[in-house]
């Protein structure tokens, strides 16, 4: 297994590598509160295409949630590269 950070990680078993998010049960209804849960993001064939996904995951997310002029999407994907390969050196 491979820690990128206390968010995200990658799997991996005979035949792919998998990329998971880590986070913790929310509802306090449920019995599991507070317990870590790990969601499957994704399933890659090489540790390269893993990371690309984690990439282009956080690129995804920060479109979704904001409007961007295209100046302003293209220093936001830069700065989210630059992030990932930063992992990297952790």
């Amino acid at each position: 297994m491979i820690n990128i950070n206390d968010k995200f990680k990658i799997d991996a078993d005979e035949n792919q590598f998998i990329l998971k998010e880590l986070g913790t049960v929310q509802d306090k209804e449920s019995k599991n509160y507070g317990e870590e849960t790990q969601t499957t993001l994704g399933y890659y064939s090489t540790l390269e295409q893993a990371i690309l996904g984690l990439e282009k995951i956080l690129q995804r997310r920060a479109i979704k949630v904001k409007d961007y002029t295209l100046k302003e999407v293209v220093d936001e994907m830069r700065a989210i590269h630059e992030e990932v390969f930063k992992m990297k050196g952790e």
